[in-house]
């Protein structure tokens, strides 16, 4: 929270203020500590010789933290018969614009706005009034100016309107039905094009094994945001078996705080790399995606031993014409990749599955229309992958059999003598 100085002939006062507090709230603190009557005369703040604006929040004023604002009193001649251009917006319902007067009280002129544009302003309870950060109900405005709540200038007020939430509740309703029998025309399709084709299950799971420079076509997904929302949560509630320690646990526990103790020997550079090389999975396989500039991806899957002028050579392959020139880049950090002898896995540290951008100054198409015809979905595509990595991360930790201790150890032996 900030604070701002007012200053008032030789006094000082400091006011807390919020980010969404309007510099009014600040003046009638001010007002307030000072003891000096706001309704016989007009009071502003300023800063820098500039008038500050009444109806803005502090956030809005673009004011240092800690900045002094003066306190002056203003004649009251120019004041009161400012004219200032006010949009009424009805949240849902319409727009009015008048031009009224910074004296004139807010319940009329409202009255006067519902009355032409025909809105309903019963009950009056219901009735709400939105200025910035502040929402008055119809009662709270009485007796109050346009200058009481700040506004000397163009403003717009939103007005909530009674019976405003149950038009909106109809609406909420009738969307959702629609979104029902939507969906519902959805799942008859599907269902129809499930029966009309097949073989489809049958190829999919050919599609696990993959070959070395084999080059797949990935188009991207133009229904993603239409999508339907899981059935299941993604999130699984923990059961009490999952915080029950095993003895393999505590024994990883231990290994774990034994590294970060350092109270092993201590080891030079070399032997430190030949132990993360035993612990760490080698990389066997390099499965690479090119992005090309019309968001289409295309995927192959290289040996750890093939080098970075093949995965140039397989992409000029795969492009429309010969003659388009490229470059290949890392998509982050945006390195260029040169096309040379370097190794993917050695030299350049390529993981398992890594991602290429190819930039090229060629407007398009670029890919052949052979890969295009039998292209595929990214999202199917990540779908089958994340399949697969979850499949192969089950049986890496899968539940070893608890070893039960058949002997109690002899230290652990309590002595009745």
């Amino acid at each position: 929270m900030s604070s701002v100085r007012v200053e008032y002939g030789y006094s000082v006062f400091r006011c807390k203020v919020t980010p969404g507090s309007l510099a009014n709230d600040i003046l009638q603190q001010a007002l307030e500590h000072f003891k000096l009557d706001g309704g016989k005369q007009q009071w502003t703040l300023s800063h820098g010789g500039k008038a500050v604006t009444l109806c803005l929040p502090f956030r809005q004023l673009n004011l240092p933290t800690g900045c002094a604002l003066k306190l002056t009193s203003v004649s009251s001649g120019s004041v009161g018969t400012a004219a200032v251009t006010i949009k009424f917006q009805a949240m849902g319902v319409g727009v009015q614009i008048r031009q009224v007067s910074t004296g004139a009280l807010v319940q009329d002129e409202l009255r006067l706005t519902c009355q032409a544009a025909g809105w309903p302003m019963e009950p009056v309870g219901q009735f709400m009034v939105s200025l910035f950060s502040k929402t008055l109900t119809f009662d709270e405005v009485a007796g109050l100016t346009f200058r009481d709540l700040g506004v000397n200038e163009d403003v717009m007020i939103r007005l909530r309107l009674p019976g405003s939430n149950t038009r909106k509740n109809s609406n909420a309703s009738v969307g959702s039905v629609g979104a029902r029998a939507s969906s519902s025309r959805k799942s008859e399709g599907s269902g129809s094009s499930q029966r009309c084709k097949p073989e489809e299950p049958a190829q999919k799971t050919h599609s696990h094994t993959k070959k070395l420079h084999k080059v797949l076509a990935l188009v991207p997904s133009r229904s993603s945001s239409t999508s339907k929302a899981p059935e299941k949560p993604l999130v699984e509630e923990d059961s009490e078996g999952d915080y029950e320690l095993s003895e393999q646990d505590v024994l990883k526990y231990q290994s774990m705080l034994a590294k970060r103790a350092m109270g092993g020997p201590l080891l030079t550079k070399r032997l430190r790399e030949e132990m993360d090389n035993k612990t760490h999975k080698k990389v066997e396989q390099c499965n690479i995606r090119v992005r090309l500039p019309d968001l289409t991806h295309l995927e192959a899957c290289f040996d750890k031993d093939d080098t970075m002028e093949d995965v140039y050579k397989l992409v000029s392959q795969s492009l429309a014409s010969p003659s388009i020139e490229f470059t290949l880049t890392q998509s982050y950090p945006h390195v260029k990749l040169e096309r040379s002898k370097q190794k993917l896995v050695d030299d350049l540290q390529f993981s398992s599955s890594t991602l290429i951008v190819l930039d090229t100054s060629h407007p398009g198409p670029y890919l052949r229309k052979s890969l295009l015809e039998k292209s595929k979905k990214i999202s199917a595509a990540n779908k089958q992958l994340h399949d697969k990595e979850a499949s192969s991360s089950k049986t890496e930790h899968a539940p070893k059999e608890k070893l039960s201790l058949k002997k109690i150890p002899k230290w652990m032996k309590l002595s009745k003598k």
